[in-house]
This record gives structure tokens, sequence and C-alpha cells, in this order.
């Protein structure tokens, strides 16, 4: 019996074949792959810097035949004032923003010799975003503008800025719009309820949306705004942005020509200011006096010396160092020994490094000549690095109207729209597209 009660214990424990207890195998836990983390370029406040920061020279855009764009049969060609890189699709690399020129030919009493015989632009330039892919860009621009009344930004779009005018991280654009650049002969008389819209034109803000697209926004009142920058200037955490009515024609003789600023309210809009700037600029007497008035045409914040200082272009050159409130208003300037104005003698571009100012000093009849000095700022010793008269160009002759520094800070090197042309000509190295003019 014992032998029995023994067996019985042992089968019981040792299973006795197909009778035991039964185990219970724990689920596999699959772990999901870690999130794809994003790191989104970074804006500065600075349009100077959102430009020159860029780690890469080529700044050309192909045509928009490269580009496998649809255009509607009035588009011309890429405006090279036009071009500007950021992260508009927040996935951590530039892409490219940059319109093309658009005509109707609606105004066929323009003078002779300046409509003909090129189609004259006087409809609003389309708006572009396009992409890398594989080395070749990608027209994207639906992604961001859904809507297509959004694309039209203005008939004379001078110069595209960078800047986060929302605060919300993402790359806003500026632009600066002039109306038709071009004589209409008594416009006055010819368009007498309509003529300050032909001739001065809203600007215009591209601004972020929280979707990932890009609403147009008009800054109210009609100017001829040739050029602004941006910085925040009073230290607020908004994005301010300096311009002028520019205006040198067909002007109402009461207009408010001063440069101003629009103090940025931090979600796109902003108010106006003439308070930060001296008032003195211009004679309205004397539209195109050459003595203590200045006619601006152009603005720049610059980042000199730890300071972020106001340059004022136009007739003269007009320096003027923050007095660390980023209000100019008392502060006396230093002329920079170049003179602006006329047809031969535009300070298109300006840019500053290691002591030196470095100046587009370009214009002249078609083809144009490009003029590029190099000034020391600590005695205004002025040199001239590169001349050229020639035009291999496809776009805007042999000028090139905007310069940046190379990634590597040993040349200036274009942004231009159009080069596809240039690049079939053996000649490609001297064209304004494939220009790298050496610093020292």
């Amino acid at each position: 019996m014992k032998k029995l009660v023994i067996a019985l214990v042992i089968c019981l424990c040792a299973g006795c074949g197909g009778g035991g207890t039964n185990v219970v195998t724990p689920p596999v836990v699959v772990t999901p792959p870690p999130p794809v983390v994003v790191t989104t370029l970074a804006v500065s406040k600075l349009s100077y810097v959102n430009k020159n920061d860029i780690p890469f020279d080529n700044t050309t855009i192909p045509t928009s035949e490269l580009l496998g764009l649809q255009r509607s049969p009035e588009e011309s060609i890429v405006n090279d004032r036009s071009v500007a890189f950021a992260d508009f699709f927040q996935e951590g690399k530039y892409s490219a923003f940059f319109v093309t020129w658009r005509f109707t030919n609606r105004f066929p009493e323009c003078l002779p010799g300046v409509c003909t015989p090129n189609p004259i632009v006087d409809s609003q330039n389309k708006a572009y975003f396009a992409r890398e892919v594989n080395g070749k860009w990608v027209d994207e621009t639906a992604k961001l503008i859904p809507d297509p009344a959004d694309r039209l930004t203005c008939v004379s779009h001078s110069y595209t800025l960078i800047s986060d005018f929302n605060n919300d991280g993402k790359p806003d654009l500026f632009v600066s719009c002039s109306g038709i650049d071009f004589t209409i002969p008594n416009i006055q008389t010819r368009y007498p309820t309509t003529w300050r819209t032909i001739m001065f034109e809203e600007q215009v803000v591209l601004l972020s949306q929280p979707n990932g697209t890009y609403k147009k926004k008009i800054i109210p009142g009609n100017i001829y705004g040739h050029h602004a920058t941006t910085a925040d200037i009073n230290n607020d955490g908004n994005v301010d942005i300096v311009t002028t009515n520019a205006s040198w024609g067909n002007t109402n003789p009461y207009e408010d020509l001063r440069p101003y600023f629009l103090m940025g309210n931090g979600d796109g809009t902003f108010t106006k200011d003439y308070n930060r700037i001296p008032q003195n600029f211009r004679d309205n007497t004397n539209p195109y006096a050459m003595a203590t008035s200045i006619n601006v045409y152009w603005t720049y914040l610059m980042p000199i010396d730890g300071r972020v200082d106001l340059i004022m272009v136009g007739d003269k050159i007009a320096w003027y160092k923050n007095p660390g409130n980023g209000n100019f208003s008392n502060v006396v300037p230093t002329f920079l020994p170049l003179a602006g104005g006329g047809p031969d003698a535009t300070p298109l571009d300006m840019q500053y490094r290691d002591g030196y100012f470095y100046v587009n000093h370009s214009g002249g009849g078609w083809p144009g000549t490009m003029r590029i000095y190099k000034i020391r700022a600590s005695d205004m010793a002025v040199t001239l690095m590169y001349s050229r008269s020639t035009a291999t160009a496809y776009s805007e002759g042999a000028i090139v109207p905007t310069l940046k520094f190379s990634a590597d800070g040993k040349y200036l090197i274009p942004y231009a729209g159009d080069c596809g042309k240039e690049r079939s000509d053996p000649n490609f190295s001297l064209s304004k597209c494939g220009l790298k003019i050496p610093l020292n």
C-alpha cells in the first residue's frame, strides 16, 4: 500500500504522461519604433541673417520650364529679386520661394523704348514654392498655398524678406511691392480715378498657418515699396519692418515720402511708426533734393559690431548707429562715400562683414554695368572690387540685384532667377549666375 501511495505522488508530480498542468505563454509585446523627430531650421528675426546664413552657394533657381511648371500664357521669367530660401515645408532643410513676372499689355501708351521690345509687367506676380527632390527642383506650391488667390503678390515684387511675424517659429515672407515700374505719360489725366493704384501698391505678407499652409495678408496703404528689412528693433520679442515710400515721379505733391517702421504686434499685423527715424530725410518741395535730404529707396537693418544699425540708401548712403534702444530719430549719420541715385549708380544691395561694407553699386542702360565696392568702416576708404558691363545673363542684363556671402565666407555670390539659358553657354562662369566675387 505504501508503494502505491508513493507511486501516485511521483506520478502527480512528474505529470505521468499527458495529464500535467497547463503552461500559459506570455503575449509577445511589439515595441513601436521611436517617432521620427524632425528638427526644423530656425528663423532669425533679422532678414539680413536669414539671407546670409543659408549654408549653400547655389542660390540660383532654374527657369520655370525646368521646374515643370504649368504657367499661364502671360507668365514670363522668374523675378530675380523675389528669390528666397527657408524651411517652408518644415522638414529640416531649405526650400525655395520665387515669383514669375506676368503681363497683359494693357498699357500700350507707355513711353516708346520702355515698353518695346519686351512685354511690360503689368499684372500681379504669381508665387511658387519649390522643394529640391533628388537634385531637381519640384513645384509643390499647392501644398503651401491651396487658395490660388493667395499666390498673386503684386505687380512689382521688389524684394522678399524672410522672418517670423506671428511668433510660431515658422518662416513668414514679406513682399515689398511697388506699382508698375515704368512711366505712363500724363497718367493722372489718362487714369484720373485709378492712377494711384497703378503707380503704388499695398505691401504683402505670406503668413504661416497652424495647418502648415500660407495665407496672404495685406498691409494697408498704397506706397512705392521698393525695399524693406526686418529686426526686433525695440526688443519686445516681435519682428519689426523698416520700409519707405520710394516713389520718384507721378506722385501727389503731398505724398508722405518719409521712411518708417512697421512695428510688429506679434500676430502678423503691424503699427506704422515714423518716430524712430529722423524727420529731415526729404524736402517735399524738391523731390530730387541732393543737399541734406535723402531720397530713400532702400533700407537695411544690419548687425554691425554687436549692434543692429540702420542704413538708408538713396541719393546718399546714410549709416545710423543704434544708440541701444532702436530709436534713430536723434542719431547723426555717417555718410558712405558713394553717391546714389540716378540711372548709372544705384546701390541695389549692401552687406557688412569684419569691418567692411560691400555695396552693389550698379545701373545704367541695358544691359547695365555692375560695380561692387568695398568700403572700410573705420576710415571710409573705397576699393572697386568688381566691374562688368557685358551681358551673358538672361534676366536683368549684367546686373545681379542682390548678393549674399558664400558658405565659406570668402565670396559674394548672387541670388538669381533664370539661369537655364546661361548654363548651356560656354561663358557661364562669367555670367551673373556663375558669379563669385572674392572678398580679398
